[in-house]
């Protein structure tokens, strides 16, 4: 299995009082798999996929992806994992609105081994990619939503992950860049064998993925 969560929960506590944003969930995603999960807001999902990115801890529980357990790794070996292994994609975009296009994606390369002259190139072909190519050199601000949305793609898929975390990649967006966002992650699923795990409320990303788990109340209530 490329992701495996046992009897995970996450509790956030304020003074006395504690939320449970997870409760018991126990989910195998297997390597190269297509997942979408969907659920009420406030049910857990960007919490899911903060777990599994290793940008949250879980309060109990085991979670280990490609072989390797998140639950008991130092700050730096997570951070290590987080740069090697994941591609994510958040749905506040996370880029520098005065840095170029260009620059936006060379920096997901800069805690690779990646030289600086090989670094402009891979990240030039990552926008070609995603159809930014004409884009480089315009600021990040200056894009659209839409091509905000592709260049976080772009950003994503130049790391080479071997999971990409969308969250909620298609919201605010028109018909057609709906169906390009989609298209560009299913093409990396299928082509790159990129393990996706896709939140959304999208009907056309549930059409295409493998599978779609339902999250309520902090657990899994459908799969």
């Amino acid at each position: 299995m490329m992701i495996q969560l046992e009897n995970v929960s996450k509790v956030y506590r304020h003074g006395a009082e504690a939320f449970h944003a997870l409760a018991d969930i126990n989910l195998s995603v297997e390597e190269g798999e297509f997942l979408t999960i969907t659920g009420s807001s406030g049910s857990g999902k960007t919490t899911l996929l903060n777990i599994i990115g290793a940008l949250d801890r879980p309060t109990d529980g085991t979670v280990a992806v490609d072989g390797f357990s998140l639950s008991e790794a130092s700050d730096r070996k997570l951070s290590d994992f987080r740069s090697q292994t994941i591609g994510f994609i958040f749905q506040a975009y996370h880029l520098d609105p005065v840095q170029s296009a260009l620059e936006n994606v060379a920096v997901s390369l800069l805690f690779q081994d990646v030289r600086r002259r090989e670094r402009w190139s891979v990240s030039r072909e990552g926008l070609k990619v995603v159809g930014l190519e004409g884009q480089a050199a315009q600021s990040a601000g200056a894009l659209s939503a839409g091509q905000k949305r592709r260049l976080t793609i772009a950003r994503a898929l130049v790391k080479r992950p071997k999971i990409i975390l969308a969250d909620e990649p298609t919201a605010n967006l028109d018909r057609k860049n709906v169906d390009d966002v989609l298209a560009l992650l299913k093409r990396a699923n299928k082509e790159d064998g990129v393990t996706v795990v896709l939140v959304s409320h999208e009907e056309a990303s549930h059409e295409m993925a493998d599978r779609t788990i339902r999250l309520e109340h902090s657990t899994i209530v459908e799969e």
